[in-house]
């Protein structure tokens, strides 16, 4: 059996109101209320240290949410590189990301810290699903000092969750490095931890999921096949790469609830066909990052091995906002909005 820390009592308030509604969809009988995790990213991705979250956390308060993932960045030189460290203007200042966390709690959000790590000097393709470090152990070490300094902090700030690795692909081979990373941030953080399996790579943690609370997974999956896909393609889309992964969830990790950690679409024509891709400079089409939304609505809701959504990203900073991931302000927000609050969900088209 996988080990179940139990939540703090905060959490436990936070969710009793979705534990306590049932939801539905077009009208159908009520649902399972399994999702009991509805959020959004927040990534602190701003350049200046001092800058001040309170004002966006508000919004996904708002918005629906009932937690936040707070990300934060570190960096390594390149792929082959075994040190991890802070980045100025980069790594977000502790005292900004524990004010964070305060101010998430404050606002009724039940909070995860979400480190990443991200190369400073990245060569060709490499990115942080594919490191390659000169001495495995070595990057072990560095990295489990850096999780143990986010686990403390955690645990004093009241976090409910704590992600202990995010799409570090080629990594995940070394199930002993990991079981021990596992136990060095459970000395520090009693809440729940999970780790961030990127889209195409769910097999990846074999042999050591079931050491974690929940199987969190990158939700990139491309569900169009053409850039003017109908919202029936997008919904089979969505159906087909659901049902691949209840199947490998049976099969790596039954007991454990799944949580979609980043579920993102770029609002640009086409995004729903590759949606990690972020570089192209398509017209914007805010539908269809609404459509994309809907889509995986229609295919989760209700499932019971879902525990949580966070859907990426509640601000982009300036860069692309209208075409990005960014979700503030645009029809994909008030999808979600109405999704995440725990009453009847109304998915008919106006």
């Amino acid at each position: 059996m996988p080990r179940v820390v139990a939540p703090s009592l905060l959490f436990l308030l936070l969710l009793l109101p979705g534990l306590l509604a049932a939801q539905t969809v077009d009208g159908d009988a009520p649902s399972t209320p399994t999702l009991e995790l509805r959020g959004y990213v927040v990534p602190l991705y701003a350049y200046e240290p001092a800058f001040d979250y309170g004002t966006l956390l508000h919004e996904t308060a708002e918005a629906g949410a009932n937690a936040v993932s707070i990300l934060v960045v570190l960096m390594q030189d390149n792929a082959e590189s075994t040190q991890i460290y802070a980045k100025p203007h980069r790594t977000c200042p502790d005292d900004a990301v524990r004010r964070t966390i305060r101010q998430a709690r404050a606002e009724g959000l039940a909070p995860m810290l979400f480190p990443i790590v991200l190369l400073e000097n990245p060569q060709g393709d490499d990115w942080r699903g594919s490191l390659r470090p000169a001495t495995v152990h070595d990057w072990f070490e560095s990295y489990r000092t850096w999780m143990r300094h986010y686990a403390r902090m955690a645990r004093e700030e009241g976090c409910a969750w704590m992600s202990v690795g995010s799409e570090l692909s080629s990594m995940e081979q070394h199930g002993a490095e990991w079981r021990e990373t596992i136990a060095a941030v459970r000395t520090e953080f009693p809440g729940s931890l999970l780790y961030s399996a990127n889209w195409d790579h769910i097999d990846g943690p074999d042999g050591w999921w079931t050491e974690l609370d929940a199987m969190g997974l990158s939700s990139y999956y491309e569900i169009a096949r053409t850039p003017d896909a109908t919202q029936a393609e997008l919904d089979a889309g969505w159906r087909e790469w659901r049902d691949w992964v209840l199947e490998w969830h049976a099969h790596l990790a039954p007991n454990l609830p799944i949580v979609f950690t980043e579920l993102g679409y770029p609002s640009r024509d086409g995004g729903a066909m590759k949606p990690w891709d972020y570089t192209t400079d398509a017209p914007v089409d805010l539908e269809e990052q609404r459509m994309a939304y809907r889509a995986f609505i229609a295919a989760w809701d209700g499932r019971p091995e879902m525990h949580g959504v966070f859907a990426y990203a509640w601000v982009n900073f300036g860069k692309n906002e209208e075409s990005s991931y960014a979700l503030r302000g645009k029809p994909a927000a008030e999808l979600l909005k109405n999704w995440y609050r725990p009453q009847r969900v109304h998915l008919t088209e106006p």
